[in-house]
């Protein structure tokens, strides 16, 4: 095989696909769902524990480069640039559920609506963790973290007529929620038996 011949197959190919793509109008399409993207995110954001400093919330992903970050005064603060890890989490948290949530409104969307998240509480509960009584400020934010999942998993059921999935493996346990009984979402415990939480 002449490398020149394959070299000139594989343009010509991509210049079809190119062409082909191009009838989509991929990025009016980009733009549509990065605004949406991004104003779902920030309202997300805005329920969950981000740095007073910060707020209010202004995240913007973009769905071809990956590029994250928070507008903040004319700035553009990426992840690693926001200090704590509970910040992070309200970030990351924002942007997977505010995917879930478009996924699953998307008529045509082929992409199965669920969401897998592993101990996304570990910034309240490191590891040596021992369970207070009390409520302390911590525990607020993981139950807030859980009722803001719960909420959005309502409103998408309102609005897609149907409730996505969202595994969650957590250590955080005996949880006081809004909208529903912690223990009905439970499946697993991971100190019965060997079992995990889920």
């Amino acid at each position: 095989i002449n490398s020149n011949d394959s070299t000139k197959d594989l343009r010509k190919r991509i210049v079809t696909l190119e062409n082909s793509i191009s009838r989509y109008n991929l990025r009016e399409k980009y733009e549509i769902y990065e605004k949406r993207l991004n104003s779902i995110m920030t309202q997300i954001c805005n329920q969950l524990d981000f740095e007073e400093e910060l707020k209010p919330a202004n995240l913007y992903f973009s769905l071809q480069t990956f590029d994250f970050y928070h507008k903040f005064n004319d700035q553009k603060i990426r992840l690693h640039e926001m200090g704590s890890g509970a910040n992070w989490l309200a970030c990351h948290l924002s942007l997977f559920l505010s995917i879930l949530y478009i996924l699953s409104i998307e008529r045509k969307s082929c992409i199965p609506a669920f969401l897998f998240l592993d101990q996304p509480c570990q910034v309240y509960f490191p590891s040596g963790f021992k369970k207070i009584r009390e409520k302390d400020s911590d525990l607020k934010e993981v139950e807030n973290i859980f009722n803001t999942i719960t909420s959005l998993l309502n409103f998408i059921e309102e609005k897609a007529g149907f409730m996505p999935q969202v595994i969650i493996l957590e250590h955080a346990d005996e949880l006081d929620l809004k909208d529903v009984d912690f223990e009905k979402i439970v499946r697993k415990r991971w100190k019965n038996n060997g079992e995990k939480l889920i």
